[in-house]
């Protein structure tokens, strides 16, 4: 132990005599080492953990639909056909959520998490106080029972434990209490333990049976089939995911929602399976090029080390001298080698922290499921040890071995001053890898410059879209009527400072929606294309460009405007006016087409433009997207709008007014911020590169001198100031 306190010493007082070129050895490493040590906790948490609040065998999935590598959640109604009918499932739980509720308590609003059958059985909350859900308390006319979290129970109830037994009332969300009879009450039967803070979301204050609330929600004699729930369900015994996706794809080949959709499913609980995976992929491609960074950067420095060799020589002769055996000198080096890793892995460390919540602030990983996994995680721990065991070896190998190449008690005074064969393989790959980060990054330049500052292929300026719901999707106690929507645009219009309006469902932003329709070449196939709706202003007020035909006017009836990609893909050119397509869907619908727009990017901008038809016709629903050209900010837009509302000459209820630029920026943020940190890791890369270039020029020039020379005592000695 006093021999490697010792080594530690020497390397202390070593570095310390050239104090800037030991620091920046120290930092590239460390910056090294940061994105390493947040990519491993990053990873970790996300891959290597269990949903939090649960009993977990490893029986647990999530099932959900996906649509071109969207993920979408499944419709109640193919949640109970599965849990019915697939054998590969002990049991399948349907759960939604229902945010800011209003309670009887206090005028506060809570958040609603809803449970069908089962999810105590199957899904396993862990519980504190209480119990879950008797299978029978999950009939619609059983006494209604609930359980709340954690935290609800200290704050609402000071964590008294006699809290069993209390009644919670609940409003049916978004409703207003002066045109409701009275909320619903609840008895609490259980406390959820503090790690299970909700699935759908985590800030879930109370979970009740789904049975008991959507008759008291949508009324006794709704259908619920089409509400879209979070699938999850429990494998029977020594059955896998796979097997459960092949009984679903034998046994229900066209069960999805959406044409062209397939299902999926993934071990453990995931609220959302799409940005699970997304998330993941991208990691794996992150932590592989920071372990890449890591290992580039500890050659670097171990040629950095290497540099000093030459003017080491001397003393470590002397010691060799002196009856030092090599293998002691090694370890002097070695230690020497691991101590600046040491040093360099605790500022990492720190650094590593700082990243970590950066990264999971940025667009790309915001979405992402994270959990509380930090560095302290014993399994992030032992990752990044063993990654630093590694580190010091590379670190220590080039001087060691310098070492014994240099044959330190040789009477030679010199040594070669050409580079060897492996300084020569080191310096073309730290190049090549300089380059090849650095081309990525220029090649994300590349990228996003036409989607940040190109033509999109609609007007984005002074637009904004407007959501507009029919009151009944608010308040269920009002009776369902028909409000035409385009009296609603055209009140819209009347607003001072709004020039024009648009009502469709066609939405710069989002993918567009899909529908089969008849392929002209072949009347007995169909192909799946982007589907809209559209009215006779959609062109003008977008800006778009008609590469043939005209724009919808009012009092045109089953027409359609296509893109340019639908025009070839089905008819093999552009100028295809006049020409018919039939939508089965829509009652055989024959819709003449009018005109060719160009292609404009509905959803990502860098996806391929898809084929898609815009039909002049009614959007269906009671929810309505409007887009509004006008110089006034949105928020006095929406403003003008409530007010119209209020007045009682606007029906429909203005929701939300979003910048249709805010939408666009959206989109591109997530490719923004990889190339932001791609670009931060190739100047990470170029200032490891010139380190290591730095450390193995010092060394060639430092060979050619004799011991203990330098260019400076050489130009003295020349000088005279030196004697001979």
């Amino acid at each position: 132990m006093d021999g490697f306190l010792g080594d530690c010493r020497h390397g202390l007082r070593l570095y310390a005599r050239t104090p800037a070129a030991s620091s920046i050895a120290v930092i590239v490493l460390a910056l090294a080492m940061a994105f390493v040590g947040a990519f491993v906790s990053l990873y970790v948490d996300l891959s290597f953990r269990s949903f939090p609040g649960l009993e977990h065998d490893g029986r647990l999935v999530t099932i959900a639909e996906i649509d071109r590598n969207e993920a979408y959640p499944l419709q109640l109604g193919i949640v109970e056909r599965f849990s019915r009918e697939l054998a590969s499932l002990e049991a399948l739980v349907a759960l939604a959520e229902y945010p800011d509720t209003p309670t009887g308590q206090d005028g506060r609003t809570v958040n609603v998490e809803i449970a069908s059958r089962g999810f105590f059985d199957a899904v396993r909350p862990r519980l504190l106080l209480g119990r879950g859900f008797a299978p029978a308390e999950h009939d619609a006319n059983a006494a209604r029972v609930a359980v709340i979290s954690e935290r609800y129970w200290r704050e609402r109830y000071n964590g008294d434990s006699a809290v069993l037994g209390e009644v919670i009332e609940l409003y049916p969300p978004l409703r207003r209490r002066d045109r409701v009879d009275g909320p619903a009450e609840f008895r609490i039967v259980g406390v959820m333990a503090p790690e299970m803070r909700g699935v759908m979301s985590r800030d879930v204050d109370v979970w009740v049976p789904l049975e008991q609330i959507f008759p008291h929600i949508y009324g006794p004699d709704a259908v619920y089939d089409f509400i879209s729930v979070l699938a999850v369900g429990r494998l029977r015994p020594g059955v896998s995911t796979e097997a459960l996706l092949r009984e679903i794809e034998t046994r229900f080949p066209d069960a999805t929602a959406r044409t062209g959709a397939r299902f999926d499913a993934i071990d453990d609980v995931v609220a959302n399976i799409g940005v699970y995976r997304n998330t993941k992929r991208q990691l794996r491609l992150f932590l592989a090029g920071s372990l890449l960074l890591a290992l580039v950067a500890a050659a670097n420095v171990s040629l950095f080390l290497l540099a000093r060799a030459p003017a080491r020589r001397r003393e470590l002769s002397i010691r060799v001298c002196i009856g030092a055996p090599m293998t002691r000198i090694a370890r002097q080096l070695a230690t020497e080698a691991a101590l600046l890793v040491v040093v360099s892995a605790m500022l990492g460390l720190i650094l590593s922290v700082w990243l970590a919540g950066l990264l999971r602030e940025m667009a790309f990983f915001r979405s992402a499921d994270w959990g509380n996994v930090t560095l302290l995680d014993w399994r992030v721990l032992g990752l990044f040890g063993a990654f630093l065991l590694v580190l010091a070896l590379l670190v220590s190998i080039a001087p060691i071995v310098g070492l014994h190449r240099a044959h330190v008690p040789s009477s030679s005074r010199h040594t070669s001053a050409r580079a060897t064969a492996a300084q020569r393989v080191a310096g073309t790959i730290q190049v090549a890898l300089a380059g090849t980060f650095a081309g990525a990054a220029i090649a994300f330049v590349w990228f996003l410059t036409p989607m940040m500052f190109g033509d999109p292929g609609y007007e984005m300026r002074d637009r904004h879209v407007v959501t507009l719901w029919h009151p009944f999707v608010l308040d269920l106690t009002l009776t369902p009527r028909w409000i035409p929507p385009e009296g609603q645009r055209d009140l819209v219009e009347t607003i001072p400072g709004v020039e024009a309006a648009t009502l469709a469902n066609a939405m710069p932003g989002y993918p567009l929606p899909t529908r089969s329709i008849v392929d002209p070449s072949d009347p007995s196939r169909e192909t799946a294309v982007g589907y809209a709706f559209v009215d006779s202003r959609f062109v003008h007020v977008l800006g778009l460009r008609l590469l043939h035909g005209r724009a919808p006017q009012e009092n045109d009836d089953r027409v359609s405007l296509v893109n340019d990609a639908l025009a070839r893909r089905l008819f093999g050119r552009s100028d295809v006016v006049g020409e018919t397509l039939v939508v089965p869907g829509d009652d055989g619908l024959v819709a003449t087409i009018i005109g060719v727009i160009e292609d404009v990017p509905f959803g990502h901008p860098a996806v391929a433009v898809e084929p898609a038809m815009f039909v002049h016709a009614r959007p269906p629903g009671y929810i309505y997207q409007v887009i509004v050209q006008s110089t006034l900010p949105s928020t006095v837009l929406r403003h003008e709008l409530q007010q119209l509302h209020d007045s009682g000459r606007l029906e429909l209820v203005p929701r939300t007014v979003t910048p249709l630029s805010q939408l666009w920026d959206r989109q591109i943020a997530p490719d923004s911020a990889r190339g932001l940190l791609i670009i931060g890791t190739a100047c990470v890369v170029v200032l490891i590169a010139a380190l290591g270039f730095y450390g193995t020029q010092r060394y060639l020039v430092g060979a050619g001198q004799p011991w203990g020379q330098t260019p400076l005592t050489r130009s003295k000695r020349a000088s005279g100031r030196y004697a001979t």
